[in-house]
């Protein structure tokens, strides 16, 4: 059996956790996908051609337009078993199109041949024929009942584009912003996220954000501030991808936008219907970028809670947060790890170990509720105290205050809307607050003060410690003394 200092070493390294039992999803549409992302379709030849200059059949003329009020630019990447969904979701957007006050513009990448599930037909890609990426300026379809893509001005892109590039992702909205100013931007990244996991790249599935299987490439952590910073940021990004809504990833894009939507937990492809999140803004152009996201919550929460209600299927988080109040919790983190670690005390040891093994787990178990990890280590180290086990002390008052300030500054202060809907097993979503962590996971093994930690073996493109949040924290430390002995 592999030594507790062998698994010390896997933590150090901060390397991926194993993934939950699930190996594929279904979307609301009923269709299921794998979550293995080496289960695609070999790319056709085109995918290794030079990339075309030629003008697409459709040219744009008069750009750059005229300023206009917001421009919505979605980076859809759909190289991998997840085009048809992107297809689909281009075709929603020509429900309600780009108009007088709003730009939509949007890549989108396909592989094909690619039904992204086992009953999909390869013709049923809503209209979407081509293999490798395409640019368009989104327009109201003239013939909605056909329920394919039509009517959006196509626009020159590279056709074989890497999607998992941060700088093609910053060169897009780049050239949106210069081609359709606006006085607000909304960036939309859609495909495959795994929260701040990166693996070195071409290896593995869990990883970063925006994949892309033809070229094995994607958007690590530090990239995605990266690619911010090319940009010059946006008034709202949203992550139509699962678990990016962490700790970790505001703390990259801090400064960069006032306002992070995404989930802590697996988004299934349905979540996020444009046609429904962006019709608000349609209605009514003049809205702040702060309203604007109280509209896309809101409705978010009301047709996705109806879904659940009716059939008790999808359950989800989504959560709204303010990246630049990342500095808060920092430094309440940071105290809490520092407070902790001074406990030095076995007992306290196995009350943190206690709360490791009860705490909301997300799909990718490295991921757990920030507050729900706090609040039950309260709940542990009081019942040790109760028990004679651990002494009270200045020391443990002053945690189980910082514990307090954490769970006040994540639903008062960083988290600005929190939904969450439904139970998956035994996990109650209920317990779901805005924003995850990285906590290892465990399980008791006959001796529980020698629990077994689950770190899958391989190396980081980024190791934890690379990251902006674990040089603020010093987070890294506290879970290397929650795996030793």
């Amino acid at each position: 059996m592999t030594t507790i200092k062998n698994l010390l070493l896997a933590a150090l390294l901060l390397a991926l956790p194993a993934l939950s039992d699930a190996k594929s999803l279904t979307s609301f549409g009923g269709e299921t996908f794998s979550l293995d992302s080496t289960k695609v379709p070999a790319p056709s030849p085109s995918a290794s051609l030079p990339a075309r200059t030629d003008a697409p059949a459709a040219a744009m003329t008069g750009l750059p337009l005229p300023q206009k009020k917001y421009t919505i630019a979605l980076f859809m990447n759909g190289k991998n078993n997840l085009g048809v969904f992107m297809a689909r979701k281009m075709m929603e957007l020509e429900k309600i199109g780009s108009d007088a006050n709003i730009n939509i513009v949007m890549d989108i990448g396909v592989i094909k041949p690619v039904p992204a599930c086992s009953t999909c037909a390869v013709q049923n890609m809503y209209g979407a024929d081509w293999d490798g990426v395409r640019r368009f300026y989104v327009l109201k379809n003239p013939n909605p009942a056909a329920a394919k893509i039509g009517g959006s001005i196509r626009l020159p892109v590279a056709e074989n584009e890497d999607m998992g590039d941060y700088k093609n992702l910053a060169s897009f909205v780049n050239w949106a912003k210069t081609n359709f100013p606006a006085q607000k931007y909304i960036v939309v990244v859609g495909n495959h996220g795994g929260a701040w996991v990166d693996r070195k790249k071409k290896q593995g599935s869990a990883k970063g954000v925006s994949y892309d299987d033809v070229t094995g490439n994607y958007i690590t952590t530090p990239e995605i501030g990266l690619a911010l910073k090319e940009f010059g940021g946006a008034d709202v990004l949203i992550f139509d991808d699962c678990l990016m809504q962490a700790s970790e990833v505001a703390a990259e894009v801090r400064g960069q936008v006032p306002f992070l939507l995404g989930s802590e937990e697996i988004s299934y492809t349905n979540h996020f219907k444009p046609s429904k999140l962006f019709a608000p803004l349609k209605a009514n152009p003049d809205m702040a970028p702060s309203a604007f996201v109280d509209s896309f919550m809101r409705t978010w929460a009301s047709y996705n809670t109806a879904l659940w209600n009716s059939v008790k299927k999808y359950p989800g988080t989504f959560s709204a947060i303010e990246p630049q109040k990342i500095a808060g919790l920092e430094a309440l983190t940071k105290r809490y790890a520092a407070e902790a670690l001074a406990l030095n005390d076995p007992e306290a040891k196995l009350a943190f170990r206690g709360a490791m093994k009860e705490v909301l787990r997300y799909h990718y178990e490295y991921c757990v509720d920030f507050y729900d990890f706090v609040e039950l280590s309260q709940k542990h180290l009081k019942a040790k105290i109760a028990e004679g086990k651990l002494k009270e002390s200045q020391k443990t008052c002053d945690l189980d205050i910082t514990a307090e300030e954490i769970k006040s500054y994540i639903i008062s202060d960083m988290v600005l809307y929190n939904f969450r809907v439904g139970t998956n097993g035994a996990k109650d979503y209920s317990k779901s607050h805005g924003i995850t962590i990285f906590v290892p996971a465990i399980k008791a093994a006959t001796d529980p003060a020698a629990p077994t930690v689950f770190i899958a073996p391989g190396s980081l493109q980024t190791k934890y410690t690379d990251l902006q949040f674990d040089k603020n924290t010093s987070w890294s430390a506290f879970v290397k003394y929650l795996v030793t002995n």
